[in-house]
């Protein structure tokens, strides 16, 4: 069976558990699984004419490009003395020698399809950045999950259907920045919840509804009632409105809190310190002379990475940091952003009345759920010290201005220094991009 037949297969299923009858034709809701995800890009080999995907796009425009299955079709002569005389010839004759290759699948792979950076998977298509999966489609950055479309940042999460950033999630849609939950839907920054809908920042909530919490029977019967209300929009329109558009454009209604907020671990300088010791351990390592001053060499470390933005707290003026884009390529709302402290404590405080939550659909959602819809943008966890303007970051020590890390020691002006391993000194200093 061949990629796609086999997907339609999965997405009948997936669709069937989610939304409680089958939706046929794949191929027609493609364009909308596609919206919450980076696409690869696409360039044809110039050894065979055939479309090679990259996960990776900041190559130069006029690259040379190839299949990861051509490059042992690459073949060069040593460079001679001349070409190696100096750095600017030493270039000159590389760049003519570079070829970059694409389509990168590895391991136990199979069935995979306009994809890349794919390890031990099968029957992938429009992906990236995957490890250990099975059955996904215009899914990108994460690992062990089976049965997901459309989804950005998955992690032991099987069943979802247009969501971001989860972690061992079941069944769930429109689900973003949660972890240990299972069937929820439209729902943002919640843990340990089942069967939930349009809930945000709560923990261990079960048959709730704009965070509301109601017997079995009462949630059943709202639940049922909005989920057909879905099937049959998407039936018709083949797509339903994002969380984020059901209230980025909505003002602001929310009263200022006066939260007290705890220190962060990205206040004070001793994480600048540190990295701006390792940036000339580095430096004097790998070019043999020391450099200085980190912040002056900020726009050339940054220009492979994903720049900190700095927002304010729409109900306190905190401020607040986030890498705008490493959430989802769709911008969470900056009139609705808050900081942690904050989320949690609208999340515990706020919710809709029985009422509300019996006549909830989705053209009122964005009304109805006014008072709820806040979204933290800045998440930490584990053991952190000295993280100066840092921000997303588990387990890591002793950085500056940096994000998306794991398990991290003394990094400046970095991306997603490689989560699964441990990445100490500054040699992330120089890190690309990667997987």
């Amino acid at each position: 069976m061949n990629t796609l037949d086999m997907l339609e297969k999965r997405w009948r299923n997936a669709t069937r558990i989610m939304f409680r009858r089958e939706l046929p034709n794949l191929r027609d809701y493609l364009p909308w699984l596609r919206e919450l995800v980076e696409p690869n890009l696409i360039r044809k080999s110039i050894l065979s004419g055939k479309e090679v995907a990259y996960a990776i796009k900041e190559y130069a425009p006029d690259s040379k490009w190839i299949s990861l299955d051509e490059t042992a079709l690459v073949k060069n002569e040593p460079l001679d003395i001349n070409e190696i005389k100096d750095l600017d010839s030493l270039m000159e004759a590389m760049r003519e020698r570079a070829y970059y290759a694409g389509n990168i699948v590895l391991g136990n792979s199979g069935n995979v399809e306009k994809s890349s950076n794919i390890t031990n998977s099968f029957f992938m298509h429009e992906c990236s950045m995957l490890s250990d999966c099975r059955y996904l489609t215009n899914c990108s950055t994460g690992r062990t999950c089976q049965d997901s479309f459309g989804t950005y940042g998955p992690g032991e999460t099987d069943f979802c259907i247009r969501c971001t950033q989860t972690y061992r999630d079941r069944r769930c849609f429109e689900l973003w920045v949660s972890q240990n939950c299972s069937d929820c839907y439209y729902s943002y920054n919640i843990d340990g919840c089942t069967d939930c809908m349009f809930c945000f920042n709560v923990k261990n909530k079960k048959n709730a509804v704009g965070n509301l919490e109601l017997g079995r029977s009462r949630y059943a019967a709202v639940r049922d009632k909005l989920v057909e209300d879905m099937a049959n929009e998407l039936e018709q329109k083949k797509r339903l409105p994002s969380l984020m558009s059901l209230f980025g454009s909505r003002p602001l209604s929310q009263p200022r809190l006066a939260v007290a907020e705890e220190a962060k671990p990205w206040e004070g300088l001793a994480g600048k310190d540190a990295a701006e010791e390792g940036f000339g351990k580095t430096t004097r390592l790998l070019r043999g002379r020391e450099l200085k001053d980190i912040d002056d060499y900020r726009d050339w470390l940054e220009r492979h990475t994903r720049r900190i933005e700095k927002r304010e707290s729409a109900v306190s003026g905190r401020r607040i940091l986030t890498v705008p884009d490493a959430i989802s390529i769709l911008e969470v709302p900056k009139a609705r952003t808050v900081t942690t402290a904050e989320a949690l404590e609208i999340g515990r405080s706020t919710r809709i009345g029985e009422k509300d939550a019996e006549k909830l659909s989705l053209s009122n959602a964005g009304k109805l759920l006014d008072a709820l819809a806040f979204f933290n943008v800045e998440f930490s966890g584990g053991n952190n010290s000295n993280m100066t303007e840092c921000v997303t970051f588990i387990d890591d020590s002793d950085s500056y201005r940096s994000s998306a890390m794991v398990y991290s020691k003394c990094c400046g002006y970095t991306f997603t220094p490689g989560a699964a391993s441990m990445c100490s000194d500054a040699t992330q200093f120089l890190i690309r991009p990667s997987a």
